[in-house]
This record gives structure tokens, C-alpha cells and sequence, in this order.
């Protein structure tokens, strides 16, 4: 792990349990990167601009682990609705903080309004994505004649 990605981790992992705060400084996630507080600002200008950067990153991540998921061919629909499942529980399950700031726009209130547009942006682009995917795998029950689409293409009966 380069040394970018290594404060990318650091910053994460003080989000997950702290929320977006400023309760963190860059000394401290030098400290626990194992690296000098210069290098971090090698790399960025500011502690926001770290946490935003970090929490953008980490969102790109998501998005290629829901990108990941495949509908097998060879799979049936009832079997990639298992697959399906399984692994967006354990995206969902991985990514808790992530979830709550797609869902509830929790994007911290000391950003400035450039960095929470940035991060929103990046949630609104996990959203369309997952979105993506389920609308891929309903499709693969439709085609397959395991689910009616009854008035509304948003209403959807499983048989």
C-alpha cells in the first residue's frame, strides 16, 4: 500500500468510528499512518480536503465492488438472486458509513460546500450504480419469466 492510499486507510477508519469530524488532526493521522506530518501534506493541501478525498476514494472502491457483482449466464434467477443478496449484504455490511451518506446525505458539517458537493456528486454516482444493478438483475427475471411486471414498471411480483 503506497503511502496516499495508507492516510486514504487512516482517514477511513477514524470516519467509521467517529463520523465526519474534525475530531482528528493531521498530526494524528501521520501518527497512525506511520509517516512524517509532511508527507501528508505532500499529498494534500488541508485536513478537509483529505477527509473528502479519502471518503471520494473509498466511495470509488464501492462502486467497482457493485460493478463486480455479475449475473452469471449460467445461473438461473432464483440462484443469482442468492448471489445477489450475498453479496450486496456484504458491500452493505462493509460499508455502513457509506450507506449513510448516500441515504441521508451525512456529509459532515464542517466542510466547506465545494467539498460536500464533491463527495454528494460521488454518492449520487453509488446510488445510480446500485440502482444499475438492480435493474439489471430484475430484467434477468423478467426475461426469464420468474417476475410480472404489473401496471407500473416499479411494481414487480416475484413468482
Amino acid at each position: 500500500m503506497n503511502k496516499k492510499e495508507l492516510i486514504y486507510k487512516v482517514v477511513i477508519d477514524e470516519i467509521k468510528k467517529d463520523g465526519i469530524t474534525n475530531n482528528f488532526t493531521i498530526s494524528d493521522i501521520a501518527l497512525k499512518a506511520g509517516i512524517g506530518k509532511g508527507t501528508v501534506y505532500n499529498y494534500f493541501e488541508s485536513k478537509e480536503e483529505i477527509i473528502t478525498d479519502s471518503i471520494i476514494n473509498y466511495m470509488e472502491k464501492t462502486i467497482q465492488d457493485i460493478l463486480n457483482i455479475k449475473f452469471y449466464d449460467n445461473l438461473n434467477f432464483e440462484d443469482s438472486f442468492k448471489e445477489l443478496i450475498g453479496n450486496l449484504y456484504d458491500i452493505s455490511k462493509n460499508n455502513e458509513f457509506i450507506h449513510e451518506i448516500c441515504q441521508h446525505h451525512k456529509v459532515g458539517i464542517n466542510l466547506s460546500p465545494d467539498m460536500k458537493n464533491r463527495i454528494m456528486k460521488k454518492a449520487n454516482n453509488v446510488t445510480n450504480n446500485y440502482s444499475k444493478l438492480i435493474k439489471t438483475f430484475f430484467e434477468k427475471g423478467i426475461n426469464e419469466e420468474k417476475i410480472n411486471i404489473i401496471f407500473e414498471p416499479m411494481t414487480i411480483t416475484v413468482i
